[in-house]
């Protein structure tokens, strides 16, 4: 969001416990966070909140069940004057409209009377169904790059199992991929989800679908109480933010930006409005504030984090009682949870988060980093920025860094991969 040439309030050097095994205690450590999360985004703008014509947080007011407390949407009504009211309304309207349309879309665990949604496919496999423009483009996208990762449904569930369960003290904290009962079942999930014989979501054209899953597939379900053969899950506020950038951008709604909690960002300005983000770094079970991104602009950005950074996280992550840090970020190929680099950036200002998504998702869920692709990224116009021991490295030539932490204990230097 705008800067105004304003330092940003750069928070001191922070560390939690990662390992702890007293659940209460991790809890308390992430709230610690809270602050820090998605007003990291916002260096000193609540302060322009005050006039109507300026800075307005938009609150959805949606009939029903939605996904709104997911997302954080600020509009500049600077400059509209006397219309300012009018538009204000016009885009609550919008917004609380879309807010419902996009949770009924994308959740695996309730129909909707009034969409073909990913609940109503997966109980209505190998039959061809009509969806929503919406869905249809997602699925296109996915197609498109080739990823998998939506077939992962059932390993999903395990991990969302987990995340709510994991204040009881009663149950053990462990990875669902190296209990001894549930990994033979998350292995032979993830080779169904490889196998596009198995399990593959067909696109017929005209927003027709069919969600094709194989004889033996079916019976691994009926025998495993398996519902959700496909679920975007975390990617899912990816798909839903271009969603609602694009309906605003569409509607001539062009200055501000939505972003979701979990590290998705759109602004809808075509001018060159200055925004910032805050880059961190984990190292062992540190959080440092590595340095402020600036950046003007109708950019979308993706940030891709392996740890919790606030309390709204407590649903993301967990800890396991051997101190590893387990997330939703699984491996097609195994279904494992798996991540190359604690901090990934990637931002460009011609691709939306979705494709921003998925064309990192091969580097950052791998069996190693490789800083290849992102340099291929970048020759299409997507740039990254990662750290390693002291360099925060990007492939971004015009990147603007500062306040990079310099204290006796970490400091960093930018450095350009070429």
């Amino acid at each position: 969001m705008r800067s105004h040439d304003r330092e940003p309030n750069v928070p001191k050097i922070q560390r939690i416990e990662l390992s702890d095994k007293d659940r209460k205690v991790r809890l308390i450590l992430l709230c610690i966070f809270l602050a820090i999360a998605v007003v990291a985004l916002a260096i000193g703008i609540s302060s322009l909140f005050g006039t109507e014509s300026g800075w307005q947080k938009i609150e959805a007011n949606p009939d029903g069940v939605n996904c709104s407390d997911d997302f954080v949407f600020l509009y500049n009504f600077q400059g509209s004057g006397s219309n300012a009211a009018a538009a204000n309304k016009q885009i609550n309207l919008l917004y609380s409209e879309a807010v419902v349309k996009a949770y009924w879309l994308f959740t695996p665990d309730q129909p909707s009377e009034e969409y073909h949604n990913i609940h109503y496919l997966n109980h209505h496999v190998n039959e061809e169904v009509t969806v929503d423009s919406v869905l249809y483009e997602a699925f296109a996208l996915l197609k498109q790059y080739g990823s998998r990762h939506v077939y992962l449904g059932p390993i999903y569930v395990e991990y969302d199992n987990l995340y709510f369960n994991q204040g009881d003290s009663s149950i053990a904290v462990q990875d669902p991929a190296s209990d001894p009962e549930l990994a033979p079942f998350i292995r032979q999930v993830a080779a169904f989800a490889n196998d596009p014989q198995a399990v593959e979501l067909q696109l017929l054209g005209e927003n027709r679908v069919k969600l094709q899953i194989s004889e033996a597939y079916l019976e691994f379900a009926e025998a495993h109480g398996i519902e959700n053969f496909i679920d975007f899950n975390w990617m899912k506020n990816a798909f839903i933010i271009d969603y609602f950038a694009d309906l605003m951008i569409e509607k001539g709604f062009t200055s501000g930006y939505l972003s979701s909690l979990d590290g998705f960002t759109r602004n809808l300005d075509r001018e060159d409005v200055s925004y910032s983000l805050n880059i961190y770094n984990l190292e062992g079970t540190t959080i440092y504030p590595a340095a402020v991104m600036d950046y003007s602009g109708g950019t979308s950005l993706v940030y891709l984090r392996g740890y919790p950074l606030g309390a709204e996280d407590a649903n993301r992550y967990c800890s396991t009682d051997d101190g590893r840090i387990l997330s939703s970020h699984l491996s097609p190929a195994d279904g494992a949870n798996r991540r190359t680099q604690t901090d990934l950036v990637a931002y460009s200002r011609k691709a939306g988060c979705a494709e921003i998504l998925l064309q990192l998702l091969p580097v950052y869920i791998a069996e190693k980093f490789d800083a290849q692709p992102l340099k291929a990224l970048a020759d299409n116009q997507i740039y990254s920025i990662w750290c390693e021991d002291t360099q925060i490295c990007h492939t971004d030539a015009q990147l603007k860094l500062r306040s990079l932490l310099d204290t006796p204990e970490k400091s960093y230097q930018s450095f350009l991969v070429k």
